[in-house]
């Protein structure tokens, strides 16, 4: 059977370190905005500021306090009354219909993934090891337990974090818009609850694989495992040890090549593991 072969584009994700209203963005850049990091969906992308949408996806959000619950349905506006003292708050009105999804954009150019090589315990030990680093070089700040990973930017010169790994949440509808003031009466009683809105585009798959490295599978400094979720074409891939497993993988600068072939991925290491390694493939689908 004859062989043929198919140029994916992009497939990995390029870190473009702090966001600039001026740069132009294309898909599968990695932005940092506000402590946050978001994935950029489409090619072409200037003066928009990172936000859930169809120009970005969150990534990696900033730690911080808990989100909202959801706003209860508002009543019907009662009769006007007379003018009274100012009340309180009313409740928030429902969210609207979701906004159709935007043009698939262009495949983008071949980026390069990357690979964590270890842990500092802060930003400022990591810049006095490596005061440069290399594309696609990515080290971890903090804990074994609560750590953030930083990537070398080669526009910026500098370290630049993501956030930590974790897999990205789907996106946001958009805010229905706001009604009109009416005047100031009493608080009527709360009418039922209204219709649910219309559910919004699905973003981009993701999902997790786990693979175990037993310590007994190394030959030569590599070991290739073998899983059905690991697919050749249509996926970008982002490994990372879990917690257990962190400091022997930093400790002995193990790393992933990349998915050439179905089911299989081939890791080596500078020094052989002496522990199992349990670590978690995060697999994005792309176009």
């Amino acid at each position: 059977m004859a062989e043929t072969s198919t140029k994916l584009g992009r497939v990995s994700l390029v870190p473009r370190g702090k966001y600039d209203p001026a740069a132009a963005y294309d898909r599968l850049d990695l932005v940092e905005y506000e402590g946050s990091s978001y994935l950029v969906l489409m090619n072409g992308i200037t003066g928009v500021t990172p936000a859930e949408g169809p120009s970005y996806m969150l990534a990696a959000s900033k730690g911080g306090e808990g989100g909202v619950g959801p706003a209860g349905p508002q009543g019907p506006q009662g009769d006007t009354g007379p003018q009274g003292p100012q009340g309180n708050t009313g409740p928030q009105g429902p969210q609207g219909d979701a906004g159709p999804q935007g043009p698939k954009g262009d495949p983008g150019a071949d980026g390069t993934s990357f690979t964590v090589l270890g842990r500092y315990d802060t930003l400022a030990a990591l810049k006095a090891a490596h005061p440069t680093g290399s594309e696609g070089e990515a080290w971890a700040v903090g804990s074994a337990e609560d750590n953030d990973i930083y990537l070398w930017d080669v526009d910026a010169g500098d370290w630049n974090s993501v956030g930590s790994l974790q897999g990205p949440p789907g996106p946001q509808g958009p805010a229905g818009p706001k009604g009109d003031t009416g005047a100031e009466g009493p608080t009527g009683p709360q009418g039922p609850p209204g219709a649910g809105g219309a559910q919004g585009e699905p973003g981009p798959k993701a999902s997790e694989i786990t693979v175990t490295l037993p310590a007994s599978g190394w030959s030569n400094g590599t070991q290739t495992v073998n899983n059905a979720g690991l697919l050749a074409d249509g996926y970008g891939y982002i490994p990372a040890p879990d917690a257990q497993s962190f400091e022997m993988y930093a400790a002995c600068m193990v790393r992933a090549g990349d998915v050439e072939t179905d089911g299989e991925v081939t890791f080596r290491c500078s020094d052989t593991p002496t522990e199992n390694l349990t670590v978690n493939i995060m697999r994005i689908e792309v176009e």
